[in-house]
């Protein structure tokens, strides 16, 4: 997964890291309204919360199938 941030200064987007959290592809990524940071979801079976600075703040795991959605 590639992270990037939005500059207000320019109103572009500039590459800030990339990672790999997951072990297989990611299905969905959903903002996390509450703060900075996102939640993803793959085919590992496991679910994410990544917070601003592009750091594992929480995994959710112990699903039986691959989670494909988020909302």
């Amino acid at each position: 997964m590639k992270m990037f941030l939005f500059d207000k200064s320019n109103g572009k987007y500039a590459f800030e890291k990339e990672f790999a959290y997951h072990d297989s592809f990611i299905y969905a990524v959903h903002p996390n309204k509450s703060s900075n940071g996102f939640y993803s979801a793959s085919k590992d079976r496991k679910m994410m919360h990544v917070d601003g600075e592009g750091n594992p703040a929480k995994i959710f795991e112990g699903h039986e199938n691959c989670v494909n959605s988020l909302s």
